[in-house]
């Protein structure tokens, strides 16, 4: 495992030479599983090497953060840091949006810094160049433009920052990592939630990229890369329906098309989902090791498969709160509106509408945020009963911009039929960052997202009253752009 710097997953590779050839065009240190065989293959100076896996329980891969967790320790540390980082009071703090992404360089402010806890002793936040020369602690200025605090203790908590200066920020490619301190083995800060925070100044946002410490990652190593700083089972499934054509796709640690003469699906045997279901290659931490094969995908490339996706009539996507933060921040540009229902299991069900919408306002629904597009339809599945969360629907059978967060909308779900749930005019499939276009329902007008306030602009009031619905319905768009889980928010709409 020691050799692996990278895992990928591509959900349409279906045989070992296929992953052998996907591998072959990536760096070295890459690996992709195959899962009938239960071997991970690796791409080395001498070519694929297999490392044999069956040993490992699936838990083993998981790598998971509980950001809600992470996310209230990492407020409790800061404040003790007022001097240093009260600058971020008014910063969201929210999962990096990708496993690569640029934030704008503020010279002269803090803009990566990370906060632990001593553990036996503490670990060192520190840069390094491609030659091994190192900033830390105590060499605080070894590279131009990137300036280190040295070490901030307050009580057992951990501060340790960098300033940046864009004029003179050398060109180098420099990495950030963490190394314990006096050659301690990091995997013993296993338990004390590290993470790097890199502030974007301009949008007011903290990105959490959280440090994973098992040792399935990082097996004894005593220092971790992290990041670039000179860079500014069947656990889910889809009811489609095409032509009177209704079909069924599982996916979780895979894609499956479920075949017509199948009986119900198995339960679960894998708590993993990952966001493959658009058949797009997905790469960063060591879960993807998680990955399967396809199944009954007659598909050549992602590029027919979201063809596919793109002409369907109907499509219902069914999903429960078992994907990880891990998991979902894996999620692809690609989503699909659709219907989705959450399905709920408490251990007992709620009797009264503030239960309904406390059930509802914890609620995990990373799944929703990886896959949904801006025009989708959420409800929440407790039982028997359905309830809005949020989306727009088909004002033929439910006038969403009209309806409470919690509403129950079981009657109506069952008499229009799951399929009549979405506007059929909507695009099936979108590309977050591409220029896309939503359907305003009452006008029936497309209408590009960032030109939304256009068809509204010049009305007179009289009208814009007659319009509320396509009104309402760009608000509700324009959130849905933004559904990162945003820490300390509990509030859906």
């Amino acid at each position: 495992m020691e050799q692996v710097r990278k895992p990928f997953f591509n959900p349409l590779a279906k045989s070992k030479c296929q992953i052998q050839e996907i591998l072959q065009g990536l760096p070295v240190g890459s690996a992709h599983l195959f899962s009938p065989e239960r071997l991970l293959l690796c791409w080395t100076a001498n070519g694929i090497t297999e490392i044999d896996i069956p040993l490992h329980p699936e838990d083993y891969f998981f790598n998971a953060v509980d950001l809600g967790e992470l996310g209230e320790t990492l407020l409790r540390r800061m404040a003790g840091f007022q001097s240093h980082l009260g600058v971020f009071e008014d910063f969201q703090i929210m999962q990096a949006p990708a496993p690569t992404f640029k934030i704008p360089i503020v010279s002269g402010q803090i803009t990566i810094f990370a906060v632990s806890e001593k553990m036996h002793t503490y670990y060192d936040f520190c840069f390094a160049d491609v030659l091994c020369n190192t900033c830390c602690f105590n060499a605080t200025d070894t590279f131009e433009g990137i300036s280190h605090s040295g070490d901030i203790n307050h009580g057992r908590d951990f501060l340790a920052h960098v300033r940046l200066d864009q004029e003179a920020l050398t060109e180098e490619k420099i990495c950030d990592f963490i190394s314990g301190y006096q050659y301690t083995r990091i995997t013993r800060f296993l338990g004390t939630n590290p993470a790097l925070l890199v502030a974007d100044h301009v949008d007011k946002i903290l990105y959490i990229i959280p440090v994973p410490l098992d040792a399935a990652t990082i097996g004894d190593a005593r220092a971790q890369t992290r990041a670039d700083p000179s860079d500014s089972a069947h656990n889910a499934s889809a009811s489609t329906s095409s032509e009177g054509f209704t079909q069924t796709i599982r996916f979780g640690t895979g894609i499956e098309f479920q075949l017509l003469d199948e009986g119900p699906a198995a339960k679960p045997t894998s708590a993993v989902i990952l966001p493959c279901i658009f058949g797009a290659q997905l790469q960063g931490p060591i879960l993807l090791a998680t990955g399967t094969i396809p199944l009954n995908v007659q598909f050549v490339d992602e590029f027919a498969l979201r063809s596919y996706y793109r002409q369907l009539k109907s499509a219902v996507v069914i999903v429960d709160e078992r994907m990880t933060d891990n998991a979902r921040n894996l999620a692809t540009a690609y989503r699909i509106n659709a219907l989705f229902i959450l399905q709920l299991n408490p251990q007992y069900p709620p009797t009264n509408t503030e239960e309904v919408l406390q059930l509802l306002n914890a609620a995990n629904i990373n799944a929703v945020t990886g896959l949904a597009g801006p025009q989708s339809l959420l409800l929440i599945q407790v039982g028997d009963r359905y309830y809005f969360y949020r989306g727009i629907a088909n004002q033929a059978h439910l006038n969403t911009c009209r309806l409470e967060f919690g509403a129950d909308v079981t009657s109506i779900l069952e008499s229009a039929g799951v399929e009549s749930m979405l506007d059929p005019r909507i695009e099936r499939i979108v590309t977050l960052g591409e220029t896309n276009s939503i359907l305003l329902p009452s006008s029936g007008q497309r209408v590009q997202v960032q030109d939304l306030e256009k068809p509204f602009k010049d009305l007179s009031m009289e009208l814009l009253n007659h319009l509320e619905d396509d009104i309402s319905a760009s608000v509700k768009t324009e959130k849905s752009r933004y559904s990162v889980p945003v820490f300390g928010s509990t509030t859906a709409s």
